[in-house]
Order: structure tokens, then sequence, then C-alpha cells
């Protein structure tokens, strides 16, 4: 298991165009020799722009609420500790890493 981020552009009101960036917990498998993606749990999603913000201060809060979310939601699933450990260890690791590049 790992956490998907998808990238969604919103279709409709004042934020027509812009992205949201939604955290989806999924499972990988293989059906006929193709590697897919089994939903297991929505997480958490913020606007783009919120995670991106040019203001340092906010955008390390706006960063810290969306991780904040996406542990309390995991953490409630009550996954194998050892499973739960592992995704989120990688997935800091991860977003912490995209989160730097921008």
């Amino acid at each position: 298991m790992f956490i998907r981020l998808r990238k969604r552009k919103l279709k409709q009101g004042h934020n027509k165009g812009k992205y949201t960036l939604d955290a989806i917990l999924v499972k990988s498998y293989k059906e006929n020799g193709k590697v897919k993606q089994k939903f297991i749990a929505y997480l958490s999603t913020m606007k783009e722009r919120l995670l991106y913000h040019t203001d340092p201060i906010n955008r390390e809060i706006f960063q810290e609420t969306f991780l904040e979310e996406i542990d309390q939601k995991l953490n409630a699933l009550h996954l194998d500790f050892e499973d739960l450990e592992r995704i989120k260890r990688n997935f800091t690791e991860r977003i912490t890493r995209q989160l730097n590049e921008q």
C-alpha cells in the first residue's frame, strides 16, 4: 500500500481551472499481467496553490495541515503497525522532496 497524490483540475465555481492535490491510499496488484491500483481510503485534499504558497510561513502552515490530516486518517484505519510506519515513512520522504522542489 502507498499514498498516491492525484492532481485534479477543478471544474466549477470561482476556483474553476485551478488544481487540488488529493491524497489517496491505494494498494497495487496485478490483473492479467497489468499493474492496477485498488482504492483503499481517501485521506485529504488541498488546493495546490496553498501547498506552494509564496509566503514561507503560510506555505508551512498549509503543508503541516495537509500532512496532519493524512496522519490522522491513516491512524484511524487501524492498519498493521509495520505497514503504517512504512507507508508514512515512504510518503514523508516523497512529499518532502516534492514540496522542496517547488
